[in-house]
């Protein structure tokens, strides 16, 4: 059994909105146009699953020493399939010349992806260098990014072993 609904207000054209979907939760429509003496036909059923928006988080940068770090983000995907899935890092504090790293664990998420932790291991850094850098995962129709925000962390200086030198007696 359908369960239809009236539109309100009337209307004769779309697109038409339907409010009250929970995310995540498959729906099928159909119209059916009704007149005061006819009832029309019913037009083809399209299903869908309406999705959230997916989100992103960068979290502290681990394991910092002056040559390496790791960084780490999180994604939720919230109804959506998440791709080319990357960390942008470097000196400038909007990174706009940054470099881009793939995160060690995963490139895509599923659907249903729930705060999926993401890590990427840097090495060759210079020690005593602040850097920055942002997690963030384009929906896999390539039409719009999530992006987590810019952190910092920087590394600690070289520190040089100091020598000892004996003098003979």
């Amino acid at each position: 059994g359908a369960t239809f609904t009236a539109a309100s207000p009337t209307t004769t054209s779309g697109p038409i909105s339907i409010t009250g979907l929970v995310n995540g939760t498959s729906y099928s429509v159909v119209i059916r146009a009704i007149t005061s003496t006819k009832t029309g036909v019913d037009s083809a059923a399209y299903t869908g699953t309406p999705c959230g928006t997916p989100s992103s988080l960068t979290t502290a940068a681990t394991n910092v020493q002056p040559t390496t770090a790791t960084l780490n983000g999180h994604l939720t995907s919230n109804g959506n399939l998440l791709g080319n899935i990357s960390f942008k890092w470097g000196t400038s504090p909007t990174l706009a010349s940054g470099n881009t790293i793939t995160p060690a664990n995963t490139t895509s998420l599923p659907a249903n992806a729930n705060a999926y932790p993401v890590l990427a291991n840097l090495t060759g850094l210079t020690g005593g260098t602040t850097y920055y850098f942002e997690v963030s995962g384009t929906y896999m129709s390539g039409t719009n990014t999530t992006s987590g925000g810019i952190l910092s962390f920087t590394t600690p200086a070289n520190v040089v072993p100091p020598t000892t030198t004996t003098d003979p007696a």
